[in-house]
């Protein structure tokens, strides 16, 4: 359940971003009573929040689908992990002669 929440916060966050941009604009529009520089700067205003709050989103989601993958163990580190060896230490200095 809680992946299928994720998956589609994830779907939606460009409508919830565009959705800012446009509130933004529109605030910025009637209230400065009908300005284009206040459509203008209500718009980069709403890019602004809409860059920070849906970049954590997108951040998040980021984590939550390599968190998925390690779970379920088919990261591509996984393969890489698989063989490992020790080093091997001695005190023969006739090694290094």
């Amino acid at each position: 359940m809680n992946r299928l929440l994720a998956s589609s916060l994830n779907a939606l966050n460009g409508l919830i971003a565009l959705l800012i941009v446009f509130g933004g604009a529109f605030a910025g529009l009637y209230g400065t009573d009908g300005s284009s520089m206040g459509l203008i700067l209500g718009a980069v205003g709403g890019f602004l929040v809409a860059v920070l709050a849906c970049g954590v989103i997108a951040y998040l989601a980021l984590i939550e689908r390599h968190l998925a993958k390690i779970a379920d163990g088919s990261g591509p580190e996984q393969s890489r992990n698989q063989v490992r060896s020790d080093p091997v230490i001695t005190n023969d200095w006739n090694d290094y002669k």
